[in-house]
C-alpha cells in the first residue's frame, strides 16, 4: 500500500521489538509499504543496531536522550504529518499482533466510516482490565457507551495507544507533549472529537471477538500502569 507508512516507536526494548516486528510482518499483510523505526532511547548504538537488523526500515532517532513517551509520540506524529503518506499503522515495540490481520480492509473501514482512529482489539493488560475478554469487553462492561457497526466498534471513550490506523490529516491536532503520561491518550482524544466534531474512533472487528493484538512488555512504555486515569 503506497499510501501507508507503517511506524514503531521503540525505546531501546530489543527484547520486545523482535518478537512485534516479526509478527506484523508474518500476520498481516503490509506489503510493501514504507516502514520506519522511532527510537526514544537516545541510543546511537542501538539505532546502528536497528539500520542493520531492519534494513527495510527507515531509523529515526527522537532525541539524544530518552525525553518521555508523551514527547516521543509528538515527535514522531509531527513526522508522519508532513511525510507525504495518507495513512500511518502505528505500533509501539511491545505490541505483538495474535492472529491474521487485514491492513487494506482496516483502511478501507477507516475511510469509509471517516473515523479519527481504528484500533486493534488488545488482549486485556492493565489491572482493571483483567478478567475480560477483550479490551472492548471491559469497555462495555464499565458503562462506556458502545455500538456494534459493520466490520468495527464505534465508541468515543478515548484515543487508543495500541496498534490502530489513522489518516494523517487528524495530525494537525497535535499529541500533549508534557509529562503527564497518565491522561495524555484521554486528552488527546478529547482534543480531537472536539476539533472534529462529527467524527469518532473504532475498534477493529465485532466487540465479541478474540484480542487481535496483546501488550507483551511488564509495564506500557510510560512505566506506569495506567489506563482512564487510575492507578493500582
Amino acid at each position: 500500500m503506497d499510501k501507508l507508512v507503517v511506524a514503531v516507536l521503540t525505546c531501546g526494548r530489543e527484547e520486545y521489538l523482535d518478537e512485534t516486528i516479526l509478527s506484523w510482518e508474518s500476520l498481516s499483510n503490509i506489503g510493501n509499504s514504507s516502514r520506519v523505526i522511532f527510537d526514544d532511547s537516545g541510543s546511537e548504538d542501538y539505532r546502528d543496531m536497528l539500520s542493520k537488523k531492519y534494513p527495510q526500515y527507515k531509523i529515526v532517532g527522537v532525541s539524544d536522550k530518552n525525553l518521555g513517551l508523551n514527547y516521543a509520540y509528538n515527535f514522531a506524529f509531527k513526522y508522519l504529518k508532513n511525510s507525504g503518506f495518507d495513512y500511518t499503522l502505528w505500533i509501539e515495540d511491545d505490541q505483538k499482533l495474535l492472529r491474521t490481520i487485514d491492513v487494506e480492509d482496516m483502511v478501507d473501514v477507516l475511510t469509509k466510516n471517516n473515523l479519527l482512529q481504528l484500533s486493534t482489539i488488545r488482549k486485556p493488560f492493565f489491572h482493571n482490565e483483567l478478567g475480560y475478554k477483550n479490551v472492548v469487553d471491559f469497555l462495555v462492561n464499565t458503562g462506556w457507551p458502545i455500538e456494534q457497526r459493520d466490520k468495527f466498534v464505534m465508541h468515543s471513550a478515548m484515543w487508543a495507544n495500541h496498534p490502530n490506523i489513522f489518516m494523517n490529516s487528524i495530525l494537525e491536532v497535535e499529541y500533549p507533549a508534557d509529562l503527564d503520561t497518565a491522561t495524555s491518550e484521554m486528552r488527546f482524544g478529547k482534543k480531537l472529537l472536539s476539533y472534529f466534531p462529527r467524527r469518532t474512533f473504532g475498534f477493529y472487528g465485532n466487540i465479541d471477538d478474540e484480542p487481535q493484538s496483546e501488550h507483551t512488555g511488564k509495564n506500557s512504555m510510560n512505566t506506569i500502569n495506567y489506563y482512564w486515569g487510575e492507578d493500582e
